[in-house]
């Protein structure tokens, strides 16, 4: 069934404001700062794009690496049934698995947990639940952190299976207009033929359709792209239309 282009990608109608903005940011210094220590320790970030790549931070309480695999797999996420790599740094653990791609061998997703994750964060509570409101769905039971280096850039793909998810909130912290997030009709389309591309601008929050084909460019050549992103519960829905 041909997509319509429209659902692919829509700016949700949700009261934000500045404050609400500074507030996310702070509570989410831990996880950026996290980041920052990683890449400032020099370990090369495990990618199909030498010298470039993703590193992921799952936003939770949990500290166990092993369980957030486990959690997965009870969710029905084919990446829960996954090999994985796990790395220990003094203040948080990485866990490398393969990506749900065609090429091989797999691409690798390196992802950062805290040892000691700070719980609850208020202000990403009150997100949640106003983007639940919009979308007509519980959103955020799974929420991370993507930190896409300079002239990143995954291969086409869906979160559907791999992932169990469908459709997710993106909340961009860090962009350029470099930065495009694009979908493509099929995973085997060409280079550039995309059914949309779009950037998503910082402080926005957007719905984005993940089980039809797509990806994220970093065109930028020194600057990462940071976004939050939460899952949303379900099939995908389109959004009411706006009066």
């Amino acid at each position: 069934m041909p997509v319509d282009p429209a659902t692919l990608c829509t700016e949700l109608p949700v009261r934000w404001t500045e404050d609400d903005m500074a507030a996310i940011e702070r509570e989410l210094r831990p996880y950026t700062a996290m980041f920052e220590g990683h890449l400032g320790t020099g370990d090369g970030v495990p990618c199909h794009i030498p010298g470039s790549g993703c590193l992921q931070a799952p936003v939770t309480s949990i500290a166990d690496p092993h369980q957030l695999f486990q959690d997965a797999a009870a969710g029905g996420a084919g990446v829960g049934s996954v090999r994985y790599e796990v790395r220990e740094y003094p203040d948080y653990w990485m866990t490398i698995h393969p990506s749900d791609t065609d090429r091989q061998p797999p691409v690798p997703v390196p992802m950062l947990l805290l040892k000691r994750p700070r719980w609850p964060l208020p202000a990403l509570e009150e997100l949640r639940a106003r983007c639940a409101e919009v979308v007509g769905a519980r959103v955020g039971l799974s929420m991370f952190l993507a930190c896409n280096l300079p002239r990143f850039s995954w291969d086409l793909h869906t979160d559907d299976e791999y992932e169990a998810v469908c459709s997710r909130v993106h909340l961009p912290l860090r962009t350029t207009k470099e930065n495009l997030f694009v979908w493509a009709e099929s995973r085997r389309s060409a280079w550039g033929d995309w059914l949309l591309a779009t950037h998503l601008e910082k402080g926005r929050l957007y719905q984005v359709r993940t089980d039809v084909p797509h990806t994220v460019i970093n065109r930028h050549p020194t600057d990462p792209r940071l976004h939050l992103i939460l899952d949303i519960e379900g099939p995908f829905r389109a959004l009411p239309a706006r009066a």
